[in-house]
């Protein structure tokens, strides 16, 4: 479906900067102002053309790709090895709730579910800090480590 969607903007898109050329190209007061209007409008076709393509994604709720922030909590998460996917509900600091999607991992899938027991019996929360940069190199690790925050208040804590 998604495809489709993308094939039928690019096609939209591309009909309109087409019109446009020809519009300029046949009429019958070719001026210089029109030139100057003409390549205006076919910039922002492009523009929009791109726009739709880049952002249309995060627009339609889609799981963000981008890299995970450094620190959230776990709300919930599904594992899709057929398209060798996670995908994550995370709760952040001063912000609405957003969904995820990292490649998959057997190591990260194991450790979910670790936390989700762990987190269960203690009445904590799993965590989870995403890409964090390097000090010395300055490269991001993207590898997201999974943990439990243990409620202070439980009387459950080991």
């Amino acid at each position: 479906m998604e495809e489709l969607t993308n094939l039928i903007a690019l096609v939209l898109g591309l009909s309109a900067i087409c019109i446009t050329l020809l519009w300029g190209i046949y009429s019958k007061w070719m001026t210089e102002k029109r030139l100057i209007s003409i390549a205006i409008l076919i910039a922002l076709s492009f523009a929009c053309l791109l726009g739709v393509h880049v952002f249309y994604r995060s627009i339609m709720g889609w799981p963000s790709e981008l890299p995970i922030p450094e620190h959230a909590i776990i709300n919930s998460y599904v594992i899709d090895q057929a398209n060798d996917k996670i995908f994550l509900w995370l709760l952040l600091v001063d912000k609405p709730p957003r969904a995820y999607a990292i490649k998959y991992d057997d190591e990260i899938e194991e450790r979910l579910k670790e936390a989700g027991i762990e987190a269960a019996e203690s009445n904590g929360v799993v965590q989870i800090e995403g890409s964090k940069r390097k000090r010395d190199t300055g490269e991001r690790t993207m590898t997201p480590r999974i943990y439990v925050y243990k409620d202070p208040g439980s009387r459950n804590l080991k």
